[in-house]
């Protein structure tokens, strides 16, 4: 299955738009961002990837993109806290 969005290679994102896109999620200067791209449905589990993120040091966010299909996000939120929810 072919990915449905096209996304630059990543050396081809430059420095400023990386500094926009954590300024835009609030990433602090050495905080590590994990991503999760999809839907937040129960059969993708996100759950898991917000407690993985949850078990590792503080300066590690989990960032979720995508539509929340089950109404997850409270429950990300509470499972870690320092989650950053995009929609």
């Amino acid at each position: 299955i072919e990915n449905g969005v096209s996304l630059p290679s990543p050396g081809n994102v430059g420095a400023e738009a990386r500094r926009q896109a954590r300024a835009a999620m609030r990433l602090k200067p050495g905080e590590i961002a994990v991503g999760y791209v999809g839907r937040l449905s129960p059969e993708k589990n996100p759950l898991v990837v917000a407690s993985a993120v949850a078990e590792l040091p503080r300066h590690y966010r989990a960032v979720f993109v995508g539509p929340d299909c089950a109404d997850l996000v409270p429950r990300i939120r509470a499972i870690s806290p320092r989650s950053i929810v995009l929609g």
